[in-house]
């Protein structure tokens, strides 16, 4: 035994035997060590192609979703133009030091740009429905309290109009019972006459007066209808707008969560989805922010 183990010691390697040094026994089982590997190798290497496919396929969906659902092609159109322009420009200066960029790091970018785009848009649209409301507001307001005082001060002079006819009705009256103080009967009759008269002149003045005050009143109901109305469709207005950068906040946390799938996946290309989902960070980051700033 000593002798087979020490002549199984100062046996050469595979390598540096020659083939026909190698016995049958030997090469069989050499090849159904390698017929082992091969089958382990082949359904990895499957495994890995569906892995990529799969990859692939959820790269192409999640890029769909964000050019059509969230930013939209004509945005999405912009924003490649303009990568070009910077490319051409840098290309030009002597700055394109990296050769041809990655396609995924082209997209993530242009995606950045037209997501910035859209949402600078968004905060103006925003900006200026929230000075239109204020501005209709304040002109509401401003239109109430004039309409409020036009029938205050309208008012304060019919009651002083009514008040002097009816000191010159008493005083005419005097007037008239003291020059005919000597026929009891025509005086009593032409002061009762007068009288009424009067008394006739006043109610027609004053329901005059009532109906102009049930004219500006309804007139003061429908501008307040019409402020109103217009109060509530700004309010929606705004309510849907929060609604949709919420929805979007959503979508681009759906689109990181994917990013970030697609990056544990797919071990060959770790350092471009490395890059991918660090700009999905600071997009996302951003697009928080300009949520926080219209809250």
């Amino acid at each position: 035994t000593e002798s087979s183990g020490a002549m199984a010691t100062a046996t050469p390697s595979l390598a540096s035997r020659s083939p026909n040094d190698v016995s049958k026994e030997e090469l069989f089982e050499i090849l159904k060590k390698l017929n082992t590997r091969l089958k382990a190798t082949t359904v990895t290497r499957n495994q890995m192609i569906e892995k990529a496919k799969a990859a692939e396929n959820d790269k192409a969906r999640l890029l769909a979703l964000i050019k059509d659902e969230i930013l939209g092609e004509a945005d999405y159109l912009e924003a490649m133009e303009r990568m070009e322009k910077l490319k051409t420009e840098n290309d030009n200066n002597g700055d394109g030091a990296e050769g041809s960029t990655a396609q995924e790091t082209d997209q993530i970018k242009i995606l950045q740009m037209a997501w910035r785009s859209v949402d600078e848009r968004h905060q103006l649209d925003l900006q200026h429905m929230q000075n239109t409301f204020k501005v209709a507001t304040m002109q509401a307001q401003a239109e109430v309290e004039k309409a409020r005082q036009a029938v205050l001060e309208e008012k304060e002079r019919e009651i002083l109009r009514i008040k002097e006819e009816m000191n010159v009705a008493l005083q005419n009256a005097k007037a008239d019972s003291g020059f005919l103080a000597g026929d009891g009967s025509l005086q009593n009759d032409s002061v009762a006459v007068k009288k009424n008269e009067a008394i006739e002149q006043k109610d027609t003045e004053i329901s005059y007066l009532k109906e102009e005050i049930a004219a500006l009143k309804e007139k003061t109901k429908a501008q307040m209808d019409k402020v109103m109305q217009f109060k509530n469709k700004v309010s929606a207005d705004l309510k849907t707008a929060k609604e949709e950068a919420a929805m979007q906040a959503k979508e681009a946390e759906a689109a990181k969560e994917a990013l970030a799938k697609l990056t544990a996946s797919s071990s060959d290309n770790q350092c471009g989805r490395e890059e991918q989902l660090e700009a999905s960070n600071r997009l996302l980051m951003e697009k928080e922010e300009r949520i926080k700033e219209l809250e």
